[in-house]
């Protein structure tokens, strides 16, 4: 690599390396700046590769096979200073040299730390957090939150904060002062496809075929109701004999694997599971569903009517035509309503699978309903809010007004 003084972006974070939001935030930075990823995985067996076209580095750090158990050991070596050498020196060789400006942008509040400890082996670089989600809410089974700990013991040190969820209520008093920008979780515009909306639309009509979809975290455990969505696809299934389900995404514990397997050994080929896909594997299997869900279990601490999320799952289902099925507290209900199906807090089961079996027994109301989608997701595109990651950084590095 040539190196060249510059400003320069170092992305570090958690997530799965294909995650949509992290390389959209990338292509904007790289439009102005060097940018470099390092990317981190906790999960033991699993590969990760860089096929994004742009500079990273992939640290697999998997010691065990318990990813959580991973994020503890990981954070001791934080804390005695072995990774932050060991990064710092690779970073020396491979991105930054004397002179260079540069941001250190976070996506995950596990690595604050890191960040820090760069930070002050770097010398006069500056720290963003993208916090995109209400993490006070992440808590324990002895309800502690652990990405709450280290945003209060390294927000202080933050130069502004950037939230894909509206509203700063409840930040955690550390980043209190910061400058913060919202920057939702819409999609890209170039997988908008009005006649391929148009095609799936039609095609439901002629041979009356629906599919069920959901792409995302798989758990029993965090806030999205997986136990509730499964068993609604089962019931339909047993219901409408032209419905079939596809389902994606990371299995977070073994209980899930089972439900799985369950309903694959009751549907056969009518259910499938793809596994974890890229981001644009995702939008090609959300252009043959009709229906997506997205549920969330309001008995879990993430459920709030003062933290609205920034759901970028809706945004994709309307954006392929996918009827979303919601039970979410979000940002601008209102907006999309005309074309979705709410749920309540309290709507049981029982309602909740009269609702859907209405649904997929009138294709015309389907049909219409996809066609809104489409129109109505036109309003939530990537392009509208990506700009004020290059105007946060203008105001970090100096080039602008950077009052609060």
């Amino acid at each position: 690599m040539v190196l060249t003084v510059a400003r320069k972006i170092l992305v570090l974070d958690l997530h799965i390396f294909y995650d949509n939001r992290i390389n959209k935030h990338i292509q904007v930075a790289r439009r102005r700046y060097d940018v470099f990823r390092i990317n981190v995985n906790f999960f033991h067996g699993r590969t990760v590769e860089n096929r994004q076209g742009y500079p990273a580095h992939i640290l697999n750090y998997a010691p065990t096979r318990n990813q959580y158990l991973n994020g503890l050991i990981f954070t001791m070596s934080v804390m005695t200073g072995r990774l932050t050498r060991r990064l710092h020196k690779m970073l020396l060789e491979g991105f930054v040299q004397a002179g260079d400006e540069l941001i250190i942008h976070v996506h995950d509040p596990y690595l604050l730390g890191v960040a820090m400890g760069l930070r002050k082996k770097l010398g006069g670089a500056k720290v963003v957090f993208d916090r995109h989600d209400h993490f006070e809410t992440w808590k324990n089974r002895l309800g502690f939150s652990v990405p709450g700990f280290f945003e209060n013991r390294y927000g202080g040190d933050v130069e502004e904060l950037i939230i894909a969820n509206p509203g700063t209520a409840h930040l955690p008093k550390a980043f209190s002062g910061k400058k913060v920008t919202q920057i939702s979780n819409y999609p890209l515009s170039e997988f908008f496809d009005r006649e391929a909306v148009e095609r799936k639309a039609e095609r439901l009509i002629s041979d009356g075929r629906i599919d069920l979809a959901y792409f995302g975290a798989l758990s029993l455990d965090f806030d999205r109701d997986i136990d509730l969505m499964l068993r609604l696809m089962a019931a339909l299934m047993r219901e409408h004999p032209k419905v079939s389900c596809t389902v994606a995404g990371r299995i977070f514990e073994s209980g899930v694997i089972a439900r799985l397997d369950g309903m694959r050994a009751e549907f056969g080929e009518r259910f499938r599971y793809l596994g974890e896909l890229p981001y644009k594997e995702v939008i090609e299997n959300s252009k043959k569903a009709h229906v997506g869900f997205l549920l969330l279990n309001p008995e879990k601490p993430m459920w709030s009517l003062s933290r609205p999320y920034s759901a970028n799952k809706i945004y994709e289902y309307l954006q392929t035509g996918t009827i979303p099925v919601v039970r979410a507290i979000i940002e601008e209900p209102e907006g999309i309503r005309d074309c979705s199906i709410f749920f309540e807090e309290r709507t049981t089961f029982e309602q909740m699978l009269a609702a859907l079996g209405e649904l997929c027994g009138d294709l015309v109301r389907m049909r219409g309903s996809m066609l809104r989608c489409y129109e109505i997701g036109l309003d939530y595109s990537w392009e509208k809010v990506a700009p004020r990651y290059l105007e946060c950084y203008e105001r970090v590095f100096g080039d602008g007004d950077h009052s609060v």
